[in-house]
């Protein structure tokens, strides 16, 4: 149990080293003196590194706090911090300032700041601590939010629709599953994100042995890709959201071609013209690799067990499904949470 607790303790320490490697050294007067073992923190940290209970801290101190931001756990929410883009170029010290607490390297910060969107720049496990960050990039003149996984409400399931049907002053929306019919004025459309899913099965056969490294036979992959979009109403996070699987684009009439990948682009351009209150964000493939950084795609791998081959030779089947769609329809759903940031 001894050891145990010290391996503990060491990965506690390992997790708050930055990953840059530059002077992260503190001055005395920026330590943070426990109230309850005496000893002294770095200002990176909320609690203490040797008895763990909630640091105290005096107004001088709360200043110069600067946490580490750490990612939570998968299956628990966490908290992002997005960053505004009220800045086109960000000072040396500032890259240097926020790389340290989002543990990002100037280079991955430098990309985000290059499309001049707003971007997560972090997710914590802590809200406390990610929102001092916040207030840390604010002492610099950088503008951030941060917004609870919470607030995206991944319990509501965006609507997929079968099929749009357009008349002078609105838009009948066809449910795909039930056939329900909603009818939405155009005027009540207030955003459409278009982007992309991409979805991927690797199969793998490896020889198994207990006591022996497994040795890879054979794999198969299948990818596929599809533009999708994203179609909001004035209070609904969940939105409305069109594939090119299973719909039916006879609406567009003499527009419509041969191939689902053209006449989702020529519905996207309908819709654009006729939705005129909408705002209209069509830049997720561009920034997707910025995205990644802070929101992986989602990696979920089974086996189908062991099987006999042949006597004394055993066999084991694994499949690894990824997918960026819950990437996709957490962006989706940001841009929804920035255009009605008062309802946040």
């Amino acid at each position: 149990m001894a050891e145990k607790s010290e391996e503990n303790e060491l990965e506690k320490i390992l997790e708050n080293l930055p990953l840059t490697a530059e002077n992260t050294g503190y001055d005395k007067s920026e330590m943070i003196s426990c109230q309850k073992c005496q000893r002294n923190n770095p200002p990176t940290r909320l609690d203490c590194l040797y008895c763990g209970i909630e640091l105290e801290f005096d107004e001088n101190q709360f200043k110069i706090l600067k946490p580490v931001l750490r990612k939570p756990e998968t299956h628990l929410d966490g908290f992002n911090l997005i960053y505004l883009a009220n800045l086109k170029e960000w000072d040396e010290e500032q890259y240097s300032e926020v790389a340290k607490m989002t543990r990002f390297n100037k280079n991955e910060l430098k990309q985000i700041v290059g499309f001049n969107k707003p971007l997560p720049i972090a997710l914590g496990e802590n809200e406390k601590e990610t929102k001092i960050v916040s207030q840390r990039l604010e002492d610099f003149g950088i503008d951030s939010v941060v917004i609870n996984d919470k607030d995206f409400e991944f319990n509501k399931t965006t609507k997929r629709l079968k099929r749009i049907e357009f008349d002078e002053d609105n838009l009948v929306f066809i449910l795909f599953n039930n056939d329900e019919v909603i009818k939405v004025e155009k005027k009540e459309i207030t955003l459409i994100v278009v982007g992309a899913i991409f979805e991927k099965r690797v199969e793998s056969t490896e020889k198994y042995k207990k006591k022996e490294e497994s040795k890879v036979l054979e794999t198969s992959e299948i990818s596929t890709d599809e533009i999708v979009f994203d179609i909001y109403i004035y209070d609904e996070i969940d939105g409305f959201r069109v594939t090119t699987k299973g719909f039916d684009f006879s609406s567009l009439g003499d527009e419509k071609k041969l191939l689902a990948s053209e006449n989702i682009q020529t519905l996207i351009n309908k819709l654009k013209n006729e939705a005129v209150n909408a705002q209209f964000i069509d830049n997720y493939l561009e920034i997707r690799p910025a995205l990644t950084n802070t929101w992986e795609v989602d990696e979920v791998k089974d086996s189908k067990g062991i099987k006999r081959k042949s006597f004394g030779s055993f066999n084991r089947q694994n499949v690894t499904m990824t997918s960026n769609q819950r990437q996709f329809t957490k962006y989706s759903r940001l841009q929804w949470l920035l255009l009605n940031k008062e309802l946040m």
